[in-house]
């Protein structure tokens, strides 16, 4: 919500019924299907000393996250942007995800890479969401 404020010239939400489904689907598969298994993976690894979970969880919460974010990679694969035809916080979220996967060391394919390459060259993308 804050940086759409900043910019509302930029359209960086959903303008029809049709392109808020996408984004909504593109966006809700995110957060529950990866966000959800990266944060996870976080709690059970570097942070387990507040957040004590079984052993093995880990592995598990990354075999999750693998398999899931297969979706993810296709959805940008060849596309420009990852919903509405256009930049949207859909293009700034799935970065993230991929960032964060990244970080995690799942590898990035050839399609997503060109993805960002394509999101870098947009003089709207914020410097703090390029990887370097």
């Amino acid at each position: 919500g804050y940086m759409c404020t900043l910019r509302p010239d930029r359209r960086l939400l959903p303008g029809t019924p049709d392109e808020n489904s996408e984004f909504r689907r593109i966006s809700h598969f995110a957060l529950s299907e990866v966000e959800a298994y990266l944060w996870l993976a976080d709690q059970s690894s570097r942070l387990q000393q507040s957040y004590p979970w079984p052993e093995g969880t880990y592995a598990q919460a990354m075999k999750l996250v693998e398999r899931n974010i297969l979706a993810l990679f296709a959805e940008v694969d060849e596309q420009s942007f990852a919903t509405c035809g256009r930049f949207t916080m859909a293009d700034i979220y799935l970065w993230h995800i991929f960032a964060w996967a990244s970080g995690r060391g799942i590898a990035l394919p050839d399609g997503v890479a060109r993805y960002g390459e394509r999101l870098a060259r947009r003089s709207t993308m914020p410097d703090m969401l390029r990887l370097a």
